[in-house]
C-alpha cells in the first residue's frame, strides 16, 4: 500500500458493501493509505456501485465534483453514508 502514499489529488473511494471481488475492509486500508482520501460505503452494493446503485453513486459523484477539494465532503454525507477521511 505503500504506492498509495505519494498520491496528492483529491480522491474518493466509492465501496460497495457487499464487494466480493474487492472486499470493505481492502477499500478501507486503501482509503488509509492515500492521503486525504475519502470513502464512502453503499448498502445493497457489490463491485458495480454504478450499475447496482446508479442513482446514489449520481448524487454522491455530484457533491463530490461540487464541492472544493473534498472539503466539508465528510459533513454533507454524514449519517447518510460510511464516509472516512
Amino acid at each position: 500500500m505503500e504506492r498509495f502514499a505519494p498520491h496528492t489529488c483529491p480522491t474518493l473511494v466509492l465501496s460497495g458493501r457487499e464487494d466480493r471481488v474487492c472486499p470493505l475492509i481492502i477499500q478501507e486500508t486503501m482509503t488509509h493509505f492515500i492521503p486525504g482520501a475519502h470513502q464512502v460505503t453503499i448498502e445493497k452494493c457489490g463491485h458495480l456501485p454504478t450499475l447496482e446503485q446508479p442513482e446514489q453513486v449520481t448524487e454522491i459523484l455530484k457533491e463530490w465534483v461540487l464541492t472544493p477539494a473534498g472539503n466539508n465532503f465528510k459533513k454533507i454525507f454524514k449519517g447518510e453514508s460510511n464516509v472516512k477521511s
